[in-house]
């Protein structure tokens, strides 16, 4: 008999026990059924009372008490278990039901939920691959000039201190950004002729050649500092799609790579 087709008096039956068994009454008779009834010791039915006796312990494994219909029905009396007991299983069976209802509910929200998270992600995917395959292919070599060095933002170093340092932008005639560091401006003067290397797809700044043996290399940006975050990204990726199966936990990946792709975002526009 399927286990899908299954009752619990059934089930209860096949394992010799009494009506309300005890989870613990239960796993006991399984054993001792199983054990009597094992193939290699009871060959007379090829195995089929091994496999229904291991088919009532998976049901009532899964369904421990009678369902509420049947304990409506049904009185207790000196036969069976006391009042108390009766209400005891009557609330576990609607808080077991509950849950159901409850886990049922969790995974509908997240299967639609990561039906919507899905093509963001995959966008994600592409973006990172091509920033990826632009910074492993050739630089550009360009010459540029410099047409206004702009204050980009000040900081304090230390809170303590009234110094404060500053970050500029040298803005290229060729409409790049390039961000150095107070410490690179004095060797900058506006329409100076430089030589830029840059990315062939986006053409994210890389390096600016101020002398033969002299480059500049901006303080942050797509391929500086936050150059990590693309193979973070595509790493985590592919562990989202690929090996996770616990949804709180591919829920926590999803944010994390909207997070780190909005900071990619934001570097590519800034």
């Amino acid at each position: 008999m399927s286990k899908n087709h299954l009752t619990y008096n059934q089930a209860i039956e096949i394992l010799e026990l009494q009506h309300n068994a005890t989870t613990d009454e239960i796993k006991l008779a399984y054993r001792r059924l199983a054990k009597k009834y094992h193939p290699d010791i009871y060959k007379l039915d090829n195995g089929e009372k091994f496999k229904s006796i291991s088919q009532a312990y998976e049901f009532l494994n899964q369904n421990p008490y009678p369902p509420i219909q049947g304990l409506k029905n049904s009185r207790p009396n000196s036969g069976s278990q006391s009042k108390h007991e009766y209400r005891k299983r009557a609330y576990f069976e609607k808080k077991r039901k509950k849950q159901a209802e409850e886990k049922a509910q969790k995974e509908q929200m997240f299967k639609w939920l990561f039906k919507k998270i899905k093509p963001i992600l995959i966008i994600f995917l592409l973006f990172n691959i091509t920033l990826a395959i632009d910074f492993l292919l050739p630089y550009q070599n360009q010459k540029v000039r410099v047409i206004k060095i702009k204050t980009d933002y000040f900081r304090s170093r230390n809170y303590s201190s009234t110094k404060k340092v500053y970050d500029y932008a040298l803005l290229l005639d060729n409409g790049n950004k390039f961000r150095i560091g107070t410490k690179e401006i004095s060797v900058i003067n506006i329409g100076k002729t430089l030589e830029l290397k840059r990315t062939s797809i986006f053409h994210e700044p890389i390096k600016l050649k101020i002398s033969d043996d002299n480059y500049l290399i901006p303080e942050y940006g797509l391929f500086q500092i936050f150059g990590l975050l693309i193979p973070v990204n595509l790493l985590l990726i592919i562990v989202y799609f690929r090996f996770l199966k616990n949804n709180d936990i591919k829920l926590t990946i999803a944010l994390l790579l909207i997070i780190t792709t909005l900071i990619q975002l934001f570097l590519f526009i800034l």
